[in-house]
C-alpha cells in the first residue's frame, strides 16, 4: 500500500474517531435535555403521490421515534390531480361528495386513526422546529451513513431551542426526496417495526366504512393493474410513436416503430394482453376472478399538448390529436373487453383509486410491469409477514430490484417475469401453489 493511501485510510479512521466521540456527548446531552421537557415530532408533506408519501411517513416516524419523540399528527392532503374527476358521478357507495374534504388519507384511515393519538394541545402553543431532510443538506455537512444523520439532528433540535421558554416543542420534519433519509435508515433502523400497522388501521376503517369488493366468491383473486398515465408511449393517428415519460431520454421525440425509442422499461397494454391472455387459457375459465386497474391515457395526452410546439406538430394534427384522445383508452383496451367484460377501471378518479387499493389488499395475484412503483410501495408497507399476495412483474431485459424498500417478504413473494422468454405452465403452478398454502387452514 502506498503512503498515499496509507494517509487517506489513516484520516478516515481518525475522523471516524473523532465523530464516535462527538456523537456521544451530543447524545447524552440530548437525552438529558429530553428528561425536562416534551418534544413532538410531526411529518409535513410534500408534493408527492400516494404511496410515496406513505413512505416518506414511515421512513420519518422511524426517524423521530429512535430519537425518543412523540409522534403529533398533521393530516396529510393528497396530491392536486392533473386531470379533472367528475364530482357529480354516482356516489352510491355513501361515500362523501366532496373529494377535498375526503382524501385517500381518510380512505385508508390513516387521517382518523392518527388523530386520535394527538393530545390536547395544538401546534400554535408549541415551539416550532422545522426539519428539511434533503440532498443539498446532507452532501452541505458530509453526512454518509445513520450515526451522522442521528448526530446531526439531535445537534439541530438542542441548538434550536436552548434559548426557548416554552416547554413544549414541536419538531417539523420535510423529506423532499426519498434518497438520504431512506439510505441512512435502511442501514441503521431497517429492522425496527413501526408501533402501527397500516393494514390493521385500513381494516379496521373499512368495518365502520365498508367498501364493496368486486371479485367473485370462491375464486383465485387476480388484480392486474396496467399503469399508463405519465409513463406511457402513445401512438398518433399518423402512425409514429412518442414516449410522454419525461425522465426517459428518448422523451417527447417521434419514432416510426416503437422499438426505435430503445427503451426496456416500456411496457404496453398489448403486451399485459399477450401474457394475461396465455396465462388465462392455461386455467379454467371458472377458477380466476380477474380485475383491471389502469389510470389510462389521459394524463398522457395532457402532457404531450404541452409538448406540440417542441415537436413541430401543425395545426392539423394537434387537431387529430385531441380528436384521438377521445376514444384512445377504449381503442387501447379494446382487446380485454372479450376477456374480462365488465372487470375493467380504466382512469384516475378518486373513487378508482379507493376501489384499486381495497382490491389489491384482498387479492390473491397481482400483475404489474416494471412502469408501475405504487403496488411494490404498498406491499412493502401493508404486508409485514407471508400474508401479502404473489406478485408476477412483467420485464424485459431488465429486471427491477426492490431491496431499497427494506421489506425481505418481498423477494419471496415476487415472480419477475421476462416477457421474451417464460414458461407459461410454470407460473401456474407457481400459483396454485401459492394459492393452495394460502388458502390452507390454519
Amino acid at each position: 500500500m502506498n503512503t498515499m493511501k496509507l494517509l487517506s485510510r489513516l484520516k478516515k479512521v481518525v475522523s471516524r474517531g473523532m465523530f464516535f466521540f462527538k456523537h456521544r456527548r451530543t447524545d447524552k446531552k440530548f437525552r438529558r435535555f429530553l428528561k425536562g421537557r416534551t418534544i413532538y415530532f410531526s411529518i409535513r408533506p410534500t408534493r408527492a403521490g400516494f404511496s410515496d408519501q406513505l413512505l416518506r411517513f414511515t421512513a420519518i416516524y422511524k426517524i423521530g421515534k429512535y430519537l425518543g419523540l412523540r409522534y403529533f399528527h398533521i393530516p396529510f392532503q393528497p396530491k392536486p390531480l392533473i386531470i379533472e374527476t367528475n364530482q357529480e358521478a354516482d356516489n352510491s357507495s355513501g361515500k362523501p361528495t366532496k373529494f377535498k374534504d375526503y382524501s385517500i388519507y381518510d380512505f385508508i384511515g390513516l387521517n382518523a386513526s392518527f388523530n386520535e393519538m394527538n393530545p390536547g394541545i395544538t401546534a400554535d402553543e408549541m415551539e416550532i422546529i422545522n426539519i428539511n431532510l434533503t440532498s443539498t443538506e446532507f452532501d452541505k455537512f458530509k453526512i454518509s451513513y445513520f450515526n451522522q444523520m442521528i448526530c446531526f439532528l439531535e445537534a439541530i433540535i438542542l441548538k434550536s431551542t436552548v434559548n426557548s421558554l416554552k416547554p413544549v416543542f414541536l419538531v417539523n420534519f420535510k423529506l423532499s426526496d426519498e434518497i438520504p433519509a431512506l439510505i441512512g435508515i435502511s442501514a441503521g433502523i431497517c429492522n425496527q417495526t413501526p408501533d402501527f400497522d397500516f393494514k390493521q388501521i385500513y381494516f379496521k376503517t373499512r368495518e365502520a366504512n365498508p367498501q364493496q369488493l368486486r371479485f367473485d366468491s370462491g375464486k383465485i383473486r387476480c388484480l392486474l393493474h396496467i399503469r399508463q398515465g405519465d409513463t406511457a408511449t402513445i401512438k398518433t393517428p399518423w402512425n409514429t410513436f412518442i414516449q410522454v415519460w419525461g425522465r426517459k431520454k428518448n422523451s417527447f421525440v417521434e419514432f416510426k416503430q416503437i422499438h426505435q425509442i430503445n427503451d426496456v422499461s416500456i411496457v404496453t397494454v398489448d403486451d399485459y394482453y399477450s401474457f394475461y391472455n396465455n396465462l388465462a387459457q392455461v386455467f379454467d375459465p371458472e377458477q380466476l376472478s380477474t380485475l383491471l386497474f389502469s389510470d389510462g391515457f389521459a394524463r398522457s395526452f395532457f402532457i404531450l399538448f404541452e409538448k406540440t410546439r417542441k415537436l413541430n406538430f401543425t395545426q392539423n394534427q394537434v387537431e387529430q390529436l385531441h380528436e384521438w384522445a377521445l376514444t384512445y383508452n377504449q381503442q387501447a383496451f379494446k382487446a380485454f373487453e372479450d376477456l374480462l367484460e365488465q372487470n375493467m377501471v380504466i382512469g384516475e378518479e378518486i373513487e378508482k383509486l379507493y376501489d384499486l387499493v381495497h382490491s389489491f389488499l384482498n387479492s390473491d395475484i397481482v400483475i404489474f410491469g416494471t412502469q408501475q412503483r405504487m403496488i411494490p410501495k404498498l406491499y412493502a408497507l401493508y404486508f409485514r409477514k407471508n400474508d401479502g399476495p404473489l406478485c408476477i412483474v412483467l420485464y424485459r431485459k431488465k429486471m427491477v430490484s426492490y431491496d431499497y424498500l427494506g421489506n425481505n417478504q418481498m423477494s419471496e413473494n415476487f415472480v419477475f417475469v421476462d416477457l421474451d422468454n417464460y414458461d407459461i405452465f410454470e407460473l401456474q403452478r407457481r400459483i396454485f401453489n401459492f394459492v393452495k398454502e394460502r388458502k390452507a387452514p390454519g
